[in-house]
């Protein structure tokens, strides 16, 4: 008979002190954990002085076997450094918090007791001296509780005066290594990372003591930044970020008052303020922001009415608050490599989802090392082995290769990035900012790029001097060129892979290196379909997790229901024949052994959306089911494959009868424009009867196409298409995009298609739309929502009293139903907030949420 195994119990802790854990929580691997420790120290050192109002002064020393580092900061508590050592819990004064802050990992100091731990092997010791105490702090492992114990030995110590010292013993940073030889793709050395550390913080003096020789790099002038003693600003905040923050605040603290938790916020230190926002939703700005809390969770649709009633009250902050880098400061630190050619530019923004940020630039040719990747800052920080999305694409165009000697420097200011992996050392930028990044880095190379472009032309053409014709390198194949690039034009389409992408938004982000690659000039669609299919046959580990969209029929599709109608004369005669009022079954009978529930019943449009999105070809229905566009805003989806059918205008104009109004997305081209016009003026194949249709042009307009591919476009009419291309909506300036000259017969301008956005850019412009038209899910008229109050109330009420009497005999309980028949409800005065606070922000209808408040 076999034994049953035992089961053993392994600490949690344990985990942290292993490498696999370590480099999850440092993002980089086991050779770099020593320069990404004392990176995180530096952030800490930096934020301690600054939220004491005094310019910081960081001293770094190391020598062969041990590494200190020492601020002039306010010092650590005591409480601070006995958290650090509970592995259960993370304790961070970044968590939670939304600003344009440094080292928002929050884990420094736990890092700090297990890096040199599994450095070592077995063992590490750690001292902190602060606020006049020393503390001894030695982590050994439990081999039989396979566990690590940490101890600390605690006593007085007058050695440091300001600030907090720490050092790490037996700590090996292999130093003349470091220096002696040049630095690779993967590395980077000390000085490096101070030169680095003084380029973004001019305001703070750095030190380094490397084996007694003693590196100065002094302050030179103010830096104006976001600090973290700044207050928060509440239109940094999304729904989540905020329910976050006000639940660990009801954490620590319920009894805080709400005026308290407002006067947190940039704006609304003011009590006229916090007041105009309490009683803005129906609450007590006195009362404690345990109100918030309802049935032992966060209140999310009273949670988000503060919110947003926060940000309608509270200013917005402009990017340039956020401030922007010292250049003559950089230009001094870098002047040590004999530039050459030095550039910079700087940009301020704001993305599609609010957030302000900020862009500087630097690039030199110099005589210093060779160029491997660019620089990456953050918020003041450097980003160890950093890494942007789509680098490549980043900086495609500007001819800059490994080891030619230039250096290139990106600092970005912003109060929330989007970092893949716990060591945040590869960030996802959005849109907004990832295409101002690269036009800033194109300008800052434009000479650099006419340089190396004479260069290889010089090059290219002493070749073919010296070649003979038979060696001639012959281009790529259209398929090879294609399968090079697949994977590349798939993510930048799909945002990375988190969002479906249409099957031409992948053709169109891989067009471009397939037609220079393999040197044709036309890549039809229909080939690079079969392309993609062939590709996914062959890479299926690859591709396994890509979702990739292909054209299919028009079709209307009702928002919650789902229900789908092909845009097709018969269909769409069925479907309209079935539009009737809203009704609510009675219910309330009694049936054996119950009530009957009351149902709403919604046939067609009424009751169900007042809106409808139109899109002019096929294929993005995956992206908007899966970002919930149309339940988020009660909108239906209507998409063709280019001009609109008789059967898609018929429904368009009944349903502007029904006072549905229908929004048109088109391409920014002549097709596009004529498609969003025909959709309410009369052609020759279609007569309107109505005299207002209600449809909204909502682009691709030219406000919506910066930074976007144009391709180019010919015309064969005789006339100038321009005058045309006006008259179905165009500006005359973005007719002059269109058409930019030419002769009879052969126009040519440039056109931008909708599949030249990438998931992200398209759902960021649709909601943009949407919301700048004050589209809201339906809720119908406060006759019928009574009623259907009252219905529901009723019922419930029945079932409630059935629930009390079941246990009495059958006679007695439909005379004690009978009570019910006709009840006097009161109506509450808020209904209509009622409803509208549970459906928004996320994807109920109002018929959903009336029966949950009844």
């Amino acid at each position: 008979m076999a034994t049953a195994r035992e089961h053993f119990t392994i600490n949690r802790a344990m985990e942290y002190f292993t490498e696999a854990e370590l480099v999850k929580q440092m993002g980089t691997p086991m050779g770099k954990w020593r320069i990404t420790l004392v990176k995180e120290l530096i952030d800490n050192c930096l934020d301690a002085a600054e939220s004491a109002g005094v310019d910081p002064e960081v001293t770094i020393s190391i020598d062969e076997n041990s590494m200190s580092i020492q601020d002039n900061g306010p010092g650590i508590s005591e409480q601070v450094i006995i958290d650090s050592m509970n592995y259960d819990v993370r304790v961070s004064d970044k968590q939670g918090y939304v600003s344009p802050s440094r080292g928002q990992q929050g884990n420094a100091l736990m890092c700090l007791y297990a890096v040199p731990f599994v450095l070592n092997g077995d063992h590490a010791f750690i001292q902190i001296l602060t606020n006049g105490n020393g503390y001894d702090i030695k982590v050994t492992l439990n081999r039989i509780a396979k566990k690590p114990e940490v101890t600390t030995e605690v006593s007085k110590s007058e050695f440091i005066e300001i600030g907090t010292f720490i050092k790490i013993h037996d700590f090996d940073l292999a130093c003349s290594q470091t220096f002696s030889k040049p630095r690779n793709s993967t590395k980077i050395n000390f000085m490096d990372l101070i030169s680095l550390f003084s380029c973004c913080n001019p305001h703070a003096k750095f030190i380094l003591v490397f084996d007694g020789e003693t590196i100065i790099s002094p302050r030179n002038g103010k830096q104006v930044k976001w600090s973290t003693n700044m207050p928060l600003v509440c239109h940094w905040y999304r729904g989540d970020q905020f329910i976050n923050l006000l639940a660990s605040f009801i954490h620590r603290n319920q009894d805080m008052k709400v005026n308290d938790f407002l006067k947190l916020f940039d704006g609304l230190k003011a009590s006229p303020k916090q007041k105009q926002v309490c009683d803005d939703i129906g609450i007590s700005s006195r009362e404690g922001i345990i109100q918030f809390v309802s049935d032992g969770d966060i209140n999310r649709p009273l949670v988000n009415s503060l919110l947003t009633s926060m940000q309608k009250t509270a200013r917005i902050i402009k990017p340039v608050k956020l401030g922007t880098l010292n250049v003559d400061h950089v230009k001094e630190i870098w002047a040590e490599h004999n530039h050459k050619l030095f550039e910079y530019r700087t940009s301020k923004g704001v993305t599609h989802y609010g957030l302000p940020y900020t862009l500087d630039v630097f690039f030199q040719i110099s005589d210093g090392l060779s160029y491997r990747s660019p620089e990456i800052c953050l918020n003041n920080s450097v980003l160890i082995d950093g890494d942007i999305q789509s680098n490549d694409f980043l900086l495609q165009g500007t001819y800059i290769d490994i080891d030619d000697k230039v250096k290139l420097l990106i600092h970005i200011t912003c109060p929330s990035f989007n970092f893949s992996g716990k060591g945040k050392n590869k960030v996802i930028l959005a849109d907004t900012i990832f295409y101002d990044l690269k036009a800033k880095i194109a300008t800052v190379s434009k000479k650099w790029t006419a340089l190396k472009k004479k260069q290889r032309r010089d090059r290219i053409a002493k070749i073919n001097e010296l070649s003979k014709p038979e060696i001639k390198v012959k281009p790529m194949t259209t398929r090879a060129a294609a399968f090079q690039g697949m994977e590349a034009a798939y993510m930048k389409a799909s945002t990375g892979n988190t969002l479906p992408a249409n099957f031409r938004q992948v053709y169109y982000a891989a067009r471009p290196d397939i037609l220079r690659l393999s040197e044709i000039d036309e890549l039809g669609d229909d080939y690079f379909r079969t392309l993609v299919r062939e590709f996914q046959d062959e890479n299926p580990d690859l591709t396994e997790s890509w979702d990739i969209v292909f054209d299919a029929r028009g079709n209307l599709i009702e928002p919650f229901t789902q229900e789908r109608v092909p845009l097709g004369t018969l269909a769409v005669r069925k479907y309209m024949q079935g539009w009737g009022e809203v009704e609510i079954s009675g219910g309330g009978a009694f049936y054996s052994p119950g009530i009957a529930k009351s149902n709403i019943f919604i046939n067609g449009h009424k009751g169900k959306y007042k809106f409808a999105l139109y899109i002019e070809k096929e294929g993005f229905e995956s992206l908007i089911t899966k970002t919930q566009i149309q339940e988020r805003y009660g909108i239906a989806l209507l998409s063709t494959k280019g001009m609109s059918p008789t059967a898609a205008r018929t429904l368009i104009e009944r349903l502007s009868d029904e006072g549905v109004t229908t929004f048109a997305l088109h391409d920014f081209d002549k097709a596009g424009f004529t498609i969003a016009k025909i959709l309410s003026h009369d052609t020759d194949i279609y007569k309107f009867k109505s005299d207002d249709v209600k449809v909204i042009d909502i682009g691709l307009r030219l406000e919506d196409i910066a930074g976007l591919e144009r391709e180019p476009v010919k015309y064969s009419e005789k006339n100038n298409p321009k005058k045309s291309i006006i008259e179905s909506g165009a500006t005359p300036e973005e007719a002059d995009i269109l058409v930019q000259g030419g002769m009879p017969k052969k126009w040519h301008g440039e056109r931008v298609e909708l599949n030249a956005m990438t998931s992200g850019q398209l759902v960021e412009l649709i909601e943009s739309k949407l919301e700048a038209y004050g589209v809201k899910k339906v809720i119908p008229d406060d006759g019928f929502l009574n009623d259907a109050y009252r219905q529901i109330k009723a019922v419930n009420m029945k079932d409630k009293a059935l629930k009390k009497i079941m246990e009495k005999y059958m006679p007695e309980i439909k005379k004690e139903l009978s009570r019910y028949e006709a009840p006097e409800i009161n109506i509450p005065e808020d209904l209509r907030i009622m409803v509208r606070n549970r459906i928004t922000g996320n994807t109920k209808p109002w018929e959903r949420a009336l029966i949950e408040i009844s």
